[in-house]
Order: structure tokens, then C-alpha cells, then sequence
């Protein structure tokens, strides 16, 4: 099967000028993005760096996050995926039982790894991500590579590790294949009828990965995303009207905040097709508010499954 970063170079060659991902304050076209995933891969491997190695990932969610994920596909490494809204002891729990080789954050969270000998004690690679930039804390120096690029995968082969967010009980770790997320792109591709013209509004991560594997543009909005209780529900409003959102995926803590507000300032989003809520039970109150926001024309989902149960389904 093909690499997730080689998915990703299609759409760079297909569509060079389209807008891969819109923050806050600046867009990257798949043209720029390319490069930038490109930028880091060289690093990594320059670094000593070997496929298979399991990688913790402490970057906010953003262009950063985005281009470290398919460097590391590119290279065959593992990403450790944590929801942040955990807490920094069961985070710190579950990355000691991954026993990751390689270590990759922004400033701020080496002190943390700096102080967290015992759960960071199997590192072999640490890496410092800050605008854009991505360098080298501990590596070894290799002038020649040992594999070609990108790295061959199979569909059975793990591609990242993810946790359950422990809310019943100690987080556990759930092993995805590459193959999992080829099926995921699948399913958003059709059962969602999502394409390369989407705008896709991303408040949790990891569908941004799904939306930048179909081509489509990802739209990060200002929030925490390990707080989607706390949002401003008049900037994500503001956000979604001027960018001309035309899909998005939330948890039902998002969208009870959205849509009291929506409701209230009597908001309809008229280039929004398709919504889905995911992550927890969706309250009828809830639904019945998001059904007013949406177009005539689209389309709500309601969907909620446990993330264990995804390499099973």
C-alpha cells in the first residue's frame, strides 16, 4: 500500500496552490507543506534516526504537528498520540508504557522531559521543534542512510499508537495499523462524501491527518483542543462563516457551546453540508440546537465509538 506521505505528495502534485492548512494567523498551500514535511524527514534521518522507532510527539496542534506526522510516516516512524485533555500525570503514565525512542516537543516540554527521567528513560533521539524549525538536542550524526525514502509500509504494519482518554478507568493504548488509517480515509471519503473542495473546520487532530490525506483544506480554529467545553463560541462562529467551513467533526462539548450561541444570536451557516459529533453521548437538546445551524441541505451525524474498538471496526 502506499505511504501516507506519499498519499500527501499526490496532493502536493496534483493540486500545488490549494491551501493545506488555514490557522489563525497564516496558511500553507500543499506546495509549502510539502517542503516542510520534506524539511523535517532530512533532519530526523540526518539524526540517527531508524523506522520503527515509537515517537512522543509534545507540539500544539497546528502546521508544526501536521508536517512532524508525515515526516515521521515518510521515515516509518510511530507517533504517540495523547489526548492533551488527560491531564500532564496520566500523560506522563501512558508515555512511559510506550518506552518511545525518540522524543520530539517544543521548548516548554523539555523541562518536563528533563524531569521526568524515569518515564523518558529508553530515549535514543531528542529533537526541539520552535517557528518552524526543527533541531537536534541528543542524535548521532549520519551522513548516509541505510533505507530509501519513503519508507516501504504493509497494512498490518503499526503506524501510530493512540490512548484512550481514561475516563473509565487507566488510559490504554491502542495499536492502529497503516491500514486502519487507510480504511478511515475511505469512510470519511464516502460514507461522508468529503473530497479535495472541502474546507474542513479540525478541532481534534487526528481527522486532520484524514483531511490532509484526501486533499482536502484544514481549517484550525483558536481553541485548546483539550478543551472543547471552553471555546469562544463567537470566534469558532466568525471562523466557520468567513472561511466558508464546509465540513466539520467536534465533541458534543463543542457543540453544546456552538450551539447555545448560534441559537441564540439566530446563526445559520449556509455553506456548511455535513457536521458530525464524536467522542461522548449526544444529548437530544443538543442535536436539536445543531439541526437549526446547519444548511437545509446538509447533513448531521451523530457517531460515538470507543477509540479501542477502532482497529476492530
Amino acid at each position: 500500500m502506499q505511504n501516507p506521505y506519499e498519499v500527501l505528495a499526490a496532493n502536493a502534485k496534483r493540486t500545488p496552490d490549494r491551501i493545506a492548512l488555514k490557522l489563525p494567523a497564516s496558511s500553507v498551500s500543499y506546495r509549502e507543506f510539502l517542503n516542510i514535511v520534506d524539511g523535517f524527514a532530512e533532519v530526523l534521518v540526518r539524526s540517527g534516526f531508524q523506522p520503527g522507532f515509537k515517537v512522543v510527539i509534545m507540539v500544539k496542534p497546528g502546521l508544526e504537528l501536521y508536517a512532524l506526522a508525515f515526516a515521521l510516516f515518510k521515515v516509518k516512524g510511530i507517533p504517540v498520540i495523547v489526548d492533551p485533555g488527560m491531564g500532564l500525570k496520566r500523560i506522563l503514565a501512558s508515555y512511559q508504557h510506550v518506552g518511545a525512542e525518540v522524543f520530539i516537543g517544543i521548548p516548554v516540554t523539555q523541562l518536563i522531559r528533563s524531569f521526568a527521567t524515569e518515564t523518558f528513560s529508553s530515549l535514543q533521539l531528542i529533537f526541539s521543534v520552535k517557528n518552524g524549525l526543527l533541531k537536534v538536542i541528543r542524535g548521532q550524526k549520519q551522513t548516509v542512510t541505510n533505507y530509501a525514502l519513503p519508507v516501504s509500509i504493509q497494512k498490518t504494519e503499526l503506524g501510530f499508537i493512540t490512548f484512550t482518554t481514561g475516563s473509565t478507568g487507566p488510559a490504554k493504548a491502542v495499536e492502529a495499523s497503516y491500514g486502519m488509517l487507510e480504511a478511515a480515509v475511505h469512510i470519511i471519503r464516502t460514507q461522508f462524501d468529503q473530497g479535495s473542495d472541502e474546507k474542513d473546520l479540525v478541532s481534534m487532530p487526528f481527522f486532520g491527518l484524514i483531511s490532509l490525506m484526501i486533499g482536502s483544506t484544514v481549517v484550525i480554529p483558536k481553541m485548546n483542543p483539550g478543551k472543547p467545553a471552553h471555546i469562544n463560541p463567537a470566534i469558532i462562529a466568525k471562523t466557520i462563516l468567513d472561511e466558508g467551513i464546509t465540513s466539520m467533526l467536534a465533541s458534543p462539548a463543542f457543540y453544546d457551546k456552538l450551539s447555545r450561541y448560534t441559537d441564540e444570536h439566530k446563526i445559520v451557516f449556509p455553506t456548511l453540508r455535513c457536521m458530525t459529533a464524536g467522542g461522548a453521548p449526544m444529548t437530544l437538546d443538543i442535536m436539536k440546537r445543531c439541526e437549526k445551524m446547519i444548511s437545509a441541505q446538509g447533513k448531521f451525524y451523530v457517531c460515538w465509538g470507543a477509540t479501542e474498538g477502532l482497529p476492530l471496526s
